[in-house]
């Protein structure tokens, strides 16, 4: 498995502790063993355990050391651009239980874990670019949907001074921003963890070798994101792994409130309280070399990002830069996250991944599905093509 790469200003502020190389707990054995700590793989372990079931979390770097401690700390109902097909693909009974997943998950968020993540209130801007009326007209078509279905959105205009270049912006002010690195140290307490990578897991004994040795689970999750194929050897999971790098500026006089998406989803940022200001994306534009888990930022992307700021972003354009990092994201075939066991039905091992950039808004909604079923909370409302 890959380094990570360099840490973002969320695990550097968070001090996210790794866990011990041994754990005498796990090495005899788990009824609940789960793979990857981050978001997901946490939530699923405070799920279980607080059901009562002993539990272990195997990470090779530590809690929040991959995506869930390098994302913007974005957290939404759903990616507006993204609901006209998602929900073609649902039909409008599976996009209406999405998003009260959604707000299942925010929910959990709020009450277990507000008040030691920084979380913030502040709604979301979905900016059209400036003259792109394909964008505009699909924004709309959201917009329209999402009413029907129950999320209330409205228009606005973009914050005069502090952004150029777009246009009227949806906006969805249940929407909330959090701090990564916070979420992640507050999910990790009191969890049984052992830092190690996971080499093979075999669902027939029962088995994961962690290293060179054995841990025996009575049920396994899988949590690892784009890197959950390299453990179970199974590409039929059809999750993609999708590098996304971040550039943080700053600090600038407060300038905008809400976070951000922008130019059909691909683009992002948001100013955090301190001032600092954070751009993610341009992935858009480098495509094939962004679509993979190897670690840290790259010249070309950064570059982009910068110009980026510049263009769009003047009430940040001349502010230092003090971070660059990237995060291996996991994308779904059909942007719905996964939850199914592996290699079929059956089996003690599950995965659930796939939640293609809207882990902060889905993660803890399925943890509950994961604990009590397990089950996939959208099954009555995948394609049959599935696996």
């Amino acid at each position: 498995m890959p380094s990570v790469g360099p840490p973002s200003s969320w695990q550097r502020e968070a001090a996210l502790a790794p866990f011990p190389r041994v754990c005498e707990r796990a090495v005899r054995g788990v009824e609940v063993l789960v793979v990857g700590a981050g978001l997901a793989g946490l939530a699923v372990a405070r799920a279980f355990a607080a059901r009562g079931a002993s539990v272990c979390v195997a990470d090779a770097f530590g809690p929040g050391a991959g995506a869930s401690g390098r994302n913007a700390g974005f957290v939404l109902a759903c990616h507006p651009w993204d609901y006209p097909a998602l929900r073609a693909r649902l039909g409008p009974a599976g996009a209406r239980a999405y998003l009260a997943l959604s707000a299942r998950s925010h929910r959990i968020l709020v009450e277990r874990y507000a008040d030691g993540c920084d979380y913030r209130p502040c709604g979301s801007l979905a900016l059209p670019v400036a003259g792109d009326e394909a964008e505009a007209e699909r924004l709309e078509q959201a917009a329209r949907l999402l009413a029907a279905d129950g999320l209330a959105c409205t228009w606005t205009d973009p914050p005069a001074g502090a952004l150029a270049g777009f246009g009227r912006a949806l906006t969805i002010a249940g929407d909330a921003a959090v701090h990564p690195g916070k979420l992640v140290r507050r999910l990790a307490e009191g969890i049984t963890g052992v830092r190690g990578t996971v080499r093979r897991i075999d669902p027939e004994r029962r088995i994961a070798l962690l290293d060179d040795r054995r841990i025996s689970f009575e049920r396994a999750f899988v949590c690892a994101g784009g890197y959950a194929a390299r453990i179970l050897g199974a590409p039929h999971l059809r999750v993609a792994p999708k590098r996304a790098q971040v550039l943080a500026m700053g600090p600038v006089p407060p300038a905008l409130g809400p976070v951000c998406y922008a130019g059909w989803g691909f683009d992002y940022f948001r100013q955090r309280p301190d001032g600092i200001v954070l751009a993610g994306g341009r992935r858009h534009l480098h495509e094939a070399a962004e679509n993979t888990d190897a670690p840290g930022p790259t010249v070309p992307v950064q570059l982009d990002l910068e110009q980026y700021v510049r263009r769009h972003l003047p009430f940040a354009a001349e502010a230092p830069i003090v971070a660059r990092w990237a995060g291996t994201m996991a994308f779904s075939a059909d942007d719905v996250p996964i939850l199914a066991p592996v290699p079929g039905d059956g089996s003690p091992v599950w995965v659930l991944g796939g939640f293609t950039g809207h882990g902060l808004g889905l993660a803890f909604a399925y943890a509950e599905a994961a604990a009590d079923g397990p089950q996939d909370p959208l099954t009555a409302h995948r394609s049959p093509r599935r696996p």
